[in-house]
C-alpha cells in the first residue's frame, strides 16, 4: 500500500486488513508506504516513510499485489503505476481507477468487509501466476491519457 495514513485513505481498515492477514499467512510479507505509521506495528508489515519516486516503483514492480481502500480517489497514480509495472491491483469501488482496473479487482463499497478482503487477497495469492494484472485500456491511457498527465504536471513541477 502507498499512502499516507489518512482517514480518506481507509488506512485503518487496511491496516485491520494486513493483521489479521498476516496472522493467517505468516510467510507473507507487506510493505506500507507513506508518512504516520510510527506507532504501527504488525508482523511481517515493513512500515517506509516517504520515499524516492524511483524507489516506489522499484518496490512496486517487485510486489504481487498493490492494495488501495480509499474512500475517494481522482485518478490514483500509484494504481495505474502498479499496472504498468504488472503488479496485480486490488482497490475499491473509489473513483477514478474504476476506469482502468478489471471490475474482478474492485471491490464494491458492500463487499468492504475485513474477511471478504481477506479471502480475495488470499484468492490472488493462490492463483498469482494466471493472473492478468486487472489492466483495462492501459493502451488508451499509455498513449492518450499519460502524454496529457505529464504535460499537466510540467506545469507544477
Amino acid at each position: 500500500m502507498v499512502c499516507d495514513n489518512e482517514k480518506i485513505k481507509n488506512t485503518k481498515f487496511a491496516l485491520n486488513v494486513f493483521k489479521q492477514y498476516t496472522y493467517k499467512n505468516p510467510d507473507d510479507r507487506i510493505i506500507v508506504i507513506g508518512n504516520g505509521y510510527e506507532q504501527s506495528q504488525i508482523n511481517n508489515t515493513q512500515f517506509l516513510s516517504q520515499l524516492p519516486h524511483s524507489k516506489v516503483i522499484e518496490l512496486i514492480s517487485q510486489s504481487h499485489l498493490l492494495v488501495s481502500f480509499s474512500e475517494y480517489e481522482t485518478f490514483g497514480m500509484t494504481i495505474l503505476e502498479s499496472l504498468f509495472n504488472n503488479t496485480v491491483v486490488l482497490c475499491t469501488d473509489s473513483g477514478g481507477p474504476i476506469d482502468f482496473v478489471e471490475d474482478d479487482y474492485i471491490i464494491k463499497e458492500n463487499d468492504l468487509d475485513l474477511n471478504k478482503v481477506i479471502d480475495r487477497i488470499a484468492k490472488i495469492k493462490a492463483n498469482y501466476k494466471n493472473i492478468n494484472p486487472g489492466a483495462k485500456h492501459l493502451g488508451l491511457i499509455r498513449d492518450r491519457i499519460l502524454p496529457q498527465l505529464i504535460e499537466l504536471y510540467k506545469e507544477y513541477v
